[in-house]
């Protein structure tokens, strides 16, 4: 690079120079993680798509700016070395964010998904009365075999989740299979007028998109709309409430 040009270049266009190819340096290894979380994440997200793309593409404006830098050597002077040094490395820091927070994103996602797959095979049932001593797995496979008119012979553990005293703890069921669990699911409308629910052990991020999606309803029918909740999506009518 210039720096070896006998002088002719001052000590701080050296250094800025040093600092271009650093950049260069770190937008190579950043392009590595970003093609690693873009094959993993691939069409999973529409969202996270776009977001790639445009990264790459700000990536790739970088690399081409910085590379013409670096070819220019003693061509250029060392105010437009400052300049160009400056305007990339603010753009390199944005860059650098985005990557990070796409990274973050990816783990959140993972994370998710474990989560996830880990309360496939449970429900949560509410409003079943507490009493100081009981068999709150024996009572849950009652609800199942009288109530819900299926076999109880899945359930391998149900207990009550939260701090005792207050309202009524929830009761977590889990079954040895995921049908065993969509089918108690499948029949809870048997439970109708009893006011037990049975819903979907639920991951946080799912809870707060459920009350999202409830508000929407609320909105809705506060505006007059006929609205109502469907496996966990807010259905929003052209109909108004007082056509029904």
């Amino acid at each position: 690079m210039g720096c070896e040009a006998g002088g002719r270049f001052s000590e701080m266009a050296c250094e800025t120079l040093k600092e271009i190819s650093h950049v260069k340096s770190k937008l190579g290894s950043m392009n590595f993680a970003l093609r690693k979380m873009q094959k993993h994440m691939e069409g999973q997200s529409v969202e996270f798509d776009l977001q790639m793309k445009c990264l790459r593409a700000e990536m790739e404006t970088i690399r081409g700016e910085v590379g013409k830098v670096s070819a220019g050597g003693t061509k250029v002077s060392v105010p437009d070395l400052q300049k160009t040094w400056r305007r990339w490395s603010l753009k390199f820091k944005s860059y650098a964010e985005a990557t990070k927070a796409a990274q973050t994103s990816l783990l959140d996602q993972e994370g998710e998904a474990k989560d996830r797959f880990a309360r496939a095979k449970n429900l949560r049932i509410s409003g079943l009365e507490e009493k100081g001593e009981e068999d709150v797995k024996a009572e849950v496979m009652r609800i199942l075999q009288e109530d819900l008119k299926i076999a109880a012979t899945g359930v391998e553990q149900a207990f009550r989740v939260g701090k005792p005293g207050g309202t009524t703890r929830a009761v977590l069921v889990k079954f040895a299979t995921v049908e065993g669990k969509e089918n108690a699911v499948g029949n809870r409308a048997m439970l109708r007028g009893k006011r037990i629910w049975l819903d979907p052990d639920l991951t946080p991020m799912q809870v707060e998109a459920k009350k999202r999606e409830i508000e929407k309803v609320k909105k809705a029918n506060s505006e007059g709309w006929v609205a109502f909740m469907r496996e966990g999506q807010a259905v929003v009518t052209n109909k108004r409430r007082e056509d029904r």
